[in-house]
């Protein structure tokens, strides 16, 4: 069955990728912008997001975006100081560019939907995520100069800690769950409003465990947190993956998500930051922090751009996935992640000369 061609208000986005199912926020400055975005609220409240090649470009033409976008549902506008918009929306479906017009006060773009049955990660998403990630990279590397012959100082065995905290961080599927929650409450048969109540009952969840982390990580302890978050996640995910499986979806799945996130909240979530602040030397830490969080950074895209492929193949088997990958991390921490509690830095750096 062939799509119809649409025409829609059109931004061309610096550098940001939206993808179906996702739910973000952007901030607005360039008049053209603003008027797509008073255009579409006008209309049906929908608009075509679509990145620019070149993030540099003021005025971008068809030639300096790429084929192929999102359409997006705008649910929220905020005005802010210096004629600022800040947008919420929520990507709906994907779509091919065929023309850009620039003979209005917005720019208008005629597209054609693709059916999701046929999406998959498209090659130009996947080639403008790496431009930033590589445009990231390639300004911390003009401004910061080349690394530091005192980062492996104290060894490499800090340096993969770091990195690998960021890594589980990302590959236990967190930023699945918080991208694509709608998508996923839909997938369990929710309705639109329903799947959007409970995103915000797992917003709730979030906050209320994320105070339980701030109280408990100087009682307890960061290992220990870590260890109890990471099988509670690998019990939640695991449980997914067979309800999935069995096609046994209902009140059970939300539960789980919300042990699984629960875990997340009060463990890797905010404690993995404590320890990348607390487990490098002061002589290494501006550079290993850095090259930490860019993983960090990597990671979250790697995740993100291969869950709508995995849910394709598998959706049973991709949170199988996410359940060993929990299960690993547990494993990780336990093995090889130094306590932090009650160390000074000096401490720290003592530990790892020896």
């Amino acid at each position: 069955m062939t799509n119809q061609n649409m025409t829609l208000p059109a931004i061309a986005l610096r550098g940001t990728t939206i993808l179906p199912g996702m739910i973000v926020h952007f901030d607005v400055s360039r008049e053209r912008s603003v008027k797509a975005i008073e255009a579409a609220m006008l209309h049906d409240q929908k608009i075509f997001l679509v990145t620019q090649l070149d993030p540099e470009v003021e005025t971008p033409d068809q030639s300096g975006v790429y084929g192929v976008g999102t359409i997006a549902y705008i649910k929220q506008v905020v005005k802010l100081p210096q004629n600022l918009l800040r947008v919420l929306v929520e990507g709906t479906g994907r779509a091919t560019l065929v023309k850009f017009e620039q003979d209005f006060p917005f720019i208008r773009s005629e597209i054609i939907p693709i059916d999701e049955e046929e999406m998959q990660m498209p090659e130009p998403v996947m080639e403008a995520m790496h431009r930033s990630l590589k445009e990231l990279f390639h300004r911390y590397c003009m401004e910061n100069g080349k690394v530091s012959k005192e980062l492996f100082s104290y060894g490499a065995a800090v340096i993969i800690i770091g990195v690998l905290l960021s890594f589980f961080q990302q590959a236990i599927g967190i930023n699945v769950v918080l991208y694509y929650a709608p998508r996923i409450f839909r997938s369990m048969g929710a309705t639109g409003d329903v799947s959007m109540i409970q995103t915000v009952v797992m917003g709730i969840v979030n906050i209320i465990f994320t105070v339980v982390a701030i109280f408990t990580v100087d009682k307890v302890g960061r290992r220990p947190l870590l260890i109890i978050g990471s099988v509670g996640m690998m019990i939640g995910m695991a449980a997914l993956s067979v309800l999935s499986f069995t096609n046994a979806i209902g009140i059970a799945a939300l539960v789980f998500i919300i042990i699984y996130t629960a875990s997340f909240m009060m463990s890797w979530g905010p404690i993995c930051w404590v320890l990348i602040s607390e487990i490098f030397p002061n002589t290494i830490r501006s550079q290993a922090v850095a090259i930490a969080v860019a993983a960090q950074w990597i990671s979250n895209f790697a995740v993100s751009a291969t869950f709508p492929s995995l849910s394709g193949w598998s959706v049973g088997g991709t949170y199988a996935i996410y359940a060993v990958m929990s299960l690993l991390s547990a494993v990780f921490v336990w093995k090889w992640v130094p306590e932090t509690k009650g160390k000074s830095l000096e401490e720290m750096s003592r530990l790892w000369k020896q």
